[in-house]
């Protein structure tokens, strides 16, 4: 997909659904954004450009420890959650509905800072550099992203569960396309920082495992709504998504474990200046 392409799946549909997978979405990534936040550790007072931030769950979590966030992002039912979320819990965070590969802000920020957010540009070095131009001097960014699908199993097993019954396509996707993996080589992410004007660029792996919902039934949803089987699905018959779904029901059942079902992510924790 292009950015057009982004903007009108992510305020579509799209956006709508994950809005209502929010609660479950934030309780499965949440521990890798904040290991992302750990490491940023902003000082109180800083402002904070929060791209990509989706239903706000990382703008909300910058706010509680002090700083000044502009929470930016594509998809207008994502933000229209966001800013509930943030008068419910007393918040004053900014959101703001635009491409941040393009949008100028009213004063420069100390940190950008991204959980799953910034691997779908069209041009991520031109994204990249203009980021940087956003920035206040030293200025640094630091940002989540995933590694290769076959490094998460959350990831490549519903997906091999669903290719026992559903054909794979005939030609593999581009590796670097916008995407979820785009930037699952650390040689590649290092370059585009580079390229665009940052420094001390630092690539650090970050494994752990995820809540993929605390109940079969939940995890279940997951996966076939909005998870790795979701797009797979579409213009199955219903017999052959009955079958897909059995699939991934014994799946999740075998990963059951304390708290619910768990299962391995591999992530880069990215930062620059």
């Amino acid at each position: 997909m292009d950015n057009q392409d982004q903007i009108e799946f992510w305020d579509g549909d799209a956006g709508s659904k994950w809005s209502d997978y929010q609660t479950q979405m934030d309780a499965m990534l949440g521990p890798l954004g904040l290991a992302g936040i750990d490491i940023l550790a902003p000082a109180n007072g800083a402002r904070v450009l929060d791209v990509g931030c989706g239903c706000g769950d990382t703008s909300l979590v910058l706010a509680e420890r002090g700083t000044q966030v502009t929470g930016v992002d594509i998809s207008g039912p994502m933000l229209a959650r966001a800013r509930d979320r943030a008068a419910t819990r007393g918040l004053d965070v900014s959101f703001r509905q635009a491409d941040a590969s393009s949008a100028v802000f009213d004063a420069p920020f100390d940190h950008v800072f991204s959980r799953f957010g910034v691997m779908f540009f069209a041009d991520p070095t031109r994204a990249f550099a203009h980021i940087r131009s956003q920035l206040a001097p030293n200025g640094s960014v630091t940002f989540v992203c995933w590694r290769a699908a076959q490094e998460n199993p959350w990831i490549s097993e519903p997906t091999a569960a669903v290719f026992k019954h559903v054909p794979r396509p005939d030609e593999a996707p581009d590796p670097l396309a916008p995407g979820p993996f785009a930037f699952a080589g650390k040689v590649r992410v290092s370059g585009i920082l580079q390229d665009a004007g940052f420094a001390n660029v630092e690539v650090a792996p970050l494994d752990l495992d995820l809540t993929v919902g605390r109940t079969v039934d939940e995890a279940m949803l997951f996966v076939s709504e909005i998870g790795p089987a979701s797009r797979l699905l579409v213009g199955q018959t219903p017999d052959v998504v009955a079958r897909v779904k059995d699939e991934l029901t014994t799946l999740m059942g075998d990963r059951m474990g304390d708290g619910g079902i768990r299962m391995a992510a591999a992530c880069w924790i990215v930062s620059a200046s």
